[in-house]
């Protein structure tokens, strides 16, 4: 294939180091080969650009006055390995350096290439690669491949870049004495002994900007972040990459910030690395619906929520209609994702149905322009994010829309089967369950691959009963139950984080079963000795008709005390005892409470109390379960 090449060239001049000559550099616009747009090109370009200038070493120079220089000098692609078009190109525009950079793909990896160019003698005097596997992972690797371009300057003679390198002793490091780390993405190497357990870090901000302070490794580190009076203001354990430590914080401009680095326990020691780095937002501003960023579909944007309170928006362009608009962002920060049309009309919004404390929004959407607002969830938060945008084939409503709500709820027969879909992962579907035999029922869905559902059964009022997640096969839930006859509603939600591909279909059924043999998590309670505390209530079962259950109390303030023995279904015959802790038989009841439930009300001083439960009935057969509950007036 052709290579395409842009000759448009951006110019960054890079500010040097306390000592050492101030040298320029200019970028030039990455060149894009197989599968790779002149967007993604270009954002590439804007990130390293974005990386160069608060990288600390370098200045910037006009942009504007490099490119009409370029136009008149009509500079080609070729002519940068012409010494001579070169060297009139630096002293014309008074830029020391040159990057040229390539985006290329290899067997599904995506590589970017970029060459530092002596701009006086035409020789490459430095080199830096990165692969991707996808176009969002730029941003996170960014400062490492620049930082690669700028420290193989470094120690060279000739004119070129010398930045000072502190002398860093293994006794500084302390809280009386910080190492001064500049936000400028280089490394400082570290080690953590018996004998110094945590290493403290001066960083000042030069500028207003998310800062972000990592550390690197193979050690298990934790980060603590203090204001300089020493009030806490962010910690972190493992939000780096394996068990490194990243604190992401907004530093007003001229702020200094002390950092804390230990390892996770007392005991964990060895080297580590250690940096602090300005994460330019290249999309700002765009703090407003006039101002939004216009971004491509099926690409990923890198950003900050910074300062606390920054709302980012992006203007997206729908080519056609019918098919499926998805947007949704990943990172480490919980984010609120809003979608609105042309006229600033709210169309979807969502917080938590995208992977982790994401936002994820699906919708069926007509051509034309769209708007995506991000925001934090929390108004103090700050961070980094990526916002995926893409298009695909829509998946039709079933049937039974509109059913979000119980009011909506379509109705269910027992014996019967619904096959469903949800619309997106933040659908809820809702069934009506008219029951008119008791007796044992299993409600139970089964879902497609990749999917999970969350299935809950409630009463007609929409007081909660059971619920159940992943009770059946894989992914399936199932609740098995006794219900009378009476009206009641299942409320199903889609447990799978979006976006959600086109496997969406579950099947909701309800048949009338066998009674199963309820598990009871307090056996073995046969005996006094093996009573278990109750606190509340709780649902205790039958194993036969001659088993005994037992369950014994604190009571640290005398006063009156309800205890009642409730079945769960059917008619069920209960029998209650009361013994100090002395085995002495207090009270007894059989049929005090509704039915044939049993009840006690009585005065109880301080002390330990037991309670023995058994049934009065000699066949099980539908009646197994009850509720045991205690509690004072």
């Amino acid at each position: 294939m052709a290579k395409k090449t842009l000759f448009g060239f951006m110019l960054v001049v890079l500010c040097a180091a306390s000592y050492g000559q101030q040298k320029a550099v200019a970028v030039a616009a990455f060149e894009h080969r197989r599968g790779i747009s002149a967007e993604s090109a270009q954002t590439i370009t804007n990130l390293v650009i974005g990386r160069l200038s608060v990288n600390g070493i370098v200045r910037v120079v006009d942009r504007a006055s490099f490119d009409k220089i370029l136009e008149e000098m009509k500079f080609q692609a070729s002519d940068w390995a012409d010494r001579e078009k070169t060297a009139a190109l630096g002293e014309a525009t008074n830029a020391d350096y040159v990057i040229r950079g390539e985006i290329d793909t290899m067997d599904e990896i995506i590589i970017i290439t970029a060459r530092m160019i002596d701009i006086r003698t035409a020789q490459v005097i430095a080199y830096s690669d990165i692969d991707l596997t996808r176009m969002n992972e730029a941003r996170a690797k960014m400062p490492e491949f620049v930082e690669t371009l700028v420290q193989s300057l470094s120690g060279n003679t000739g004119g070129r870049i010398t930045p000072e390198v502190p002398l860093i002793t293994q006794e500084q490091g302390t809280s009386a004495s910080p190492i001064t780390a500049a936000p400028n993405g280089l490394w400082i190497a570290r080690t953590l002994r018996s004998d110094h357990v945590e290493d403290w870090f001066r960083v000042t901000a030069s500028t207003a900007a998310l800062l972000v302070m990592e550390t690197g490794g193979d050690i298990d580190t934790y980060m603590e972040l203090f204001d300089s009076s020493l009030s806490l203001l962010a910690e972190n354990d493992d939000a780096g990459e394996n068990v490194n430590a990243k604190v992401a914080y907004f530093f007003e401009r001229g702020q200094t910030c002390l950092v804390k680095v230990r390892g996770y326990s007392s005991d964990i020691t060895g080297p580590y690395q250690f940096h602090a780095l300005i994460d330019a937002d290249i999309s700002e501003p765009n703090n407003s619906m006039s101002a939004a960023t216009a971004i491509r579909l099926g690409t990923a944007q890198s950003a900050n929520i910074a300062p606390a309170g920054d709302t980012d928006w992006y203007r997206v362009t729908i080519p056609s209609g019918g098919r499926e608009f998805v947007a949704y962002t990943e990172g480490g920060i919980d984010t609120k994702l809003y979608l609105h049309d042309s006229r600033g009309t709210l169309l979807a919004e969502d917080d938590d149905n995208g992977p982790g404390s994401n936002a994820c929004i699906q919708m069926v959407l007509n051509p034309g322009t769209v708007y995506l607002r991000v925001e934090h969830y929390a108004a103090s938060g700050v961070g980094q994010y990526v916002l995926n945008t893409a298009m695909q084939d829509a998946v039709p409503p079933d049937r039974f829309e509109n059913d979000d709500t119980q009011d909506t709820a379509k109705d269910i027969q027992a014996g019967s089967t619904q096959n469903r879909t949800f619309t997106n992962a933040a659908d809820v579907d809702w069934a009506r369950l008219r029951i008119t035999r008791a007796g044992y029922y299993e409600i139970r869905t089964t879902v497609s691959e990749s999917l999970d559902s969350s299935l809950h059964l409630l009463d007609r009022d929409g007081n909660s009963i059971i619920d159940n997640d992943s009770g059946g096969d894989g992914e399936d839930d199932s609740i098995v139950i006794w219900l009378n006859p009476e009206t009641y509603f299942i409320r199903i939600f889609c447990y799978t984080s979006g976006p959600l591909d086109n496997r969406r279909q579950y099947t909701l059924r309800v048949n009338q079963v066998q009674e199963p043999i309820p598990s009871d998590p307090f056996e073995n309670d046969d005996t006094r000795s093996e009573a278990k505390y109750i606190y509340g209530s709780q649902i205790h079962t039958f194993t036969n008709a001659a088993d005994v259950d037992w369950a014994q109390f604190e009571v640290s303030e005398a006063g009156t005390y309800d205890i009642r023995s409730a079945a769960a279904a059917g008619s069920m015959d209960t029998y209650l005892r009361l013994y100090d802790s002395n085995e002495i038989l207090l009270t007894e009841d059989d049929d005090g409470g509704e039915g044939y439930d049993a009840y006690i009300n009585i005065y109880l001083n301080p002390g330990t109390y037991f309670i023995r439960v058994h049934t009065l009935d000699s066949d099980l057969t539908n009646r197994r379960q009850y509720t045991l509950s205690i509690s004072r007036r």
